[in-house]
Formats: C-alpha cells, sequence, structure tokens
C-alpha cells in the first residue's frame, strides 16, 4: 500500500496541543533475545508489539539499553530495540565503527524479517540511526533523530554537560579508571534510581503527575542498570565515535528525515539539530518548545509508534484524528 503522506508530516500536522501528549499506558509486553552475528559476537534485540509491516527500529541513548524503546509503556505498534555495542547483551565490537555497528543491524533485520522499518535514535543514538538508515538504504520509511547528538565537530565546540565526552574520551585517568567506576556505581538501581529522580525532575512541568515522574525514573533506572550490566565497553564505545570524524558519508541519506529537539534541552544543545537540518538533504526541524531532553526524546518515539499504527491500519479515505478541517 503506499501511503498519501509520510509517517513525518502526519505527526507534526499542526493541532493542538500536540506536544501535551505523554505516554505510560500500561506496561510493555516485549521479548528479548540474542542474535548471532556472522563473526561471532552476540546482539542483544527487544521485540514487543504485535507484527506490523513497518516496525519502528530504536537506538538508545547513552548509558542505556534496548528497555529504553519500552519506557513509555504498551505499545500497538511493533518495535525493534536494540542493544547497542557494550550494551546489555550485545558484545563490543572490535574496533569502534559506525558503519560495523550499520552492517551488525542489517544483519539482524535480515533474520528477523524485517523487509521496510521506520528508524528512531534518541540522544547518543542518532548517529547510531542515521549510519543504520544509510546501510539500509531503500528499506527506510522515515528516519527520526530525537534530542540527537550530531557530529564530533559540534561535540567538540560545545560547553558543559556535552563536553564532558570530551574530556572522558581524551583523559587517560578519567577513561580507565572513573568511567569503570561510574559503571560500578550505576550498576546498583537504588543510586540509579536517586539520579534518574533528581533529573527528571527538572522535566516534570509537562508531566501529568509526580507518580509519572517517578515512574519515569525507575523504568530509565531499569534501563540504564540492564545497559551497563555486562561493563563500561557500550560506554567507551560511545566516547570513541561520538568524539571523533564520523566513517560513513552523511550527505548520501535520500530516505525522509526529521529532527526533533526539545526547546529546553539543557543535555544537547538545540545547536545539533540544526547542524543536522543543514547537513542532512530534506531534513525537517520540529522544536517542542515546553520539553527538556528525556521526555522529548520519549513523548516523540510515543507518537512515531502511535502514528505509524494508524497509518497502517487506517481505512481508505479516513483521517487522522484532529487533522479534518
Amino acid at each position: 500500500m503506499v501511503l498519501k503522506s509520510t509517517v513525518a508530516q502526519r505527526l507534526f500536522k499542526r493541532r493542538p496541543p500536540a506536544d501535551r501528549v505523554f505516554p505510560f499506558r500500561g506496561t510493555a509486553e516485549y521479548v528479548s533475545s540474542v542474535i548471532s552475528l556472522p563473526d561471532g559476537r552476540k546482539m542483544g534485540v527487544a521485540r514487543g508489539g504485535p507484527a506490523s509491516r513497518q516496525p519502528v527500529v530504536y537506538f538508545h541513548g547513552i548509558l542505556g539499553s534496548r528497555r529504553e524503546a519500552f519506557v513509555g509503556g504498551a505499545t500497538r505498534h511493533e518495535v525493534i530495540a536494540f542493544d547497542r555495542p557494550g550494551y546489555g547483551m550485545s558484545d563490543p565490537l572490535p574496533l569502534p565503527s559506525f558503519k560495523a555497528f550499520a552492517r551488525n543491524v542489517e544483519v539482524v533485520l535480515d533474520r528477523l524479517g524485517v523487509e521496510r522499518c521506520i528508524v528512531f535514535g534518541g540522544s547518543a543514538g542518532a548517529p547510531y540511526a542515521l549510519a543504520a538508515a544509510l546501510q539500509l538504504g531503500p528499506r527506510v520509511a522515515e528516519l527520526f533523530l530525537v534530542g540527537g547528538v550530531a557530529h564530533a565537530t559540534m561535540v567538540r565546540s560545545a560547553g558543559v554537560p556535552m563536553r564532558w565526552l570530551v574530556d572522558f574520551a581524551e583523559n587517560e585517568v578519567l577513561r580507565e579508571r572513573i568511567v569503570p567506576g561510574l559503571q560500578e556505581l550505576l550498576k546498583n538501581p537504588m543510586v540509579t534510581k536517586a539520579w534518574l529522580q533528581m533529573s527528571v525532575t527538572s522535566e516534570g512541568q509537562v508531566m501529568p503527575s509526580a507518580a509519572a515522574t517517578q515512574l519515569l525514573a525507575n523504568r530509565l533506572s531499569e534501563s540504564w542498570v540492564e545497559g551497563l550490566s555486562a561493563g563500561d565497553d557500550g560506554v567507551q564505545t560511545d566516547l570513541e565515535l561520538l568524539t571523533r570524524p564520523w566513517d560513513f558519508d552523511h550527505t548520501a541519506l535520500r530516505c525522509p528525515v526529521r529532527i526533533v529537539h526539545g526547546g529546553k534541552d539543557g543535555v544537547v544543545p538545540i545547536d545539533h539539530a540544526r547542524w543536522y537540518v543543514r547537513h542532512l538533504p530534506g531534513a525537517r526541524l520540529k522544536i517542542m518548545p515546553r520539553h527538556h531532553h528525556v521526555t522529548t526524546i520519549l513523548v516523540t518515539a510515543h507518537k512515531v509508534m502511535a502514528l505509524a499504527y494508524w497509518l497502517e491500519h487506517r481505512r481508505p479515505g479516513q483521517q487522522l484524528p484532529g487533522t479534518a478541517h
């Protein structure tokens, strides 16, 4: 079936109150598995929601895991979420490389029988999602980069906290002693929940309640603990890849791409979103003025999943609710 409009066009058609929608409808059900790669390494994948013709393929942020995709609750559309290299159940890459990771993603999606998909990358997962979209080519219906870390030139020119990536990557003491220590500390659920509770509270103005804020912190904590369970290889890979020039040609992207960023994002500067718009062919920018970093990613993920479901199951001539004139 040929869709008359893209997911992004439907998703961001102006209709109030679009950026106030927040998920947390029940608990997501998903199945995690480990898939063997041609070189003998393993990749962790979670698959949730009913089978779909165009599943959402989700790439998590730094410190996270495949479980991040399901923090927002139950979804009626299929979601396939990866543990990036060194996180959760995924083995690290012998030599960190976006291109090598993207080839691994292609192998896994081939094994899962995915012919076409929507790719979603949040925060530090954005360049990984971009590399995967380039590798998958025409199999990608749309690409969403949300609250995304951009090219290393932007990371290196940013202030804190983004600048900390460079400091940790280039300081031997920080990288070899402090990073493993932090990883061990954050494996403790009590520590992670307390830290995330403080962080998420700053985003509370767009949360429906204090209970929802606590639930978000708890679910993110579970994702972090899972992601760091195998060691600090995932963080070390991020430190290397996010602070050096990419090993792929981003200008070769040909699928529709939507850049989404929170107007109050204090983690990834909005200049990163603008970099993507300048450098990716046909990229369009959506700013969510009331949202910070975490809520921008989770709300947008929820919307993408909901709209992907609607587009796949709509009746002929049926309009998206709220778009009728």
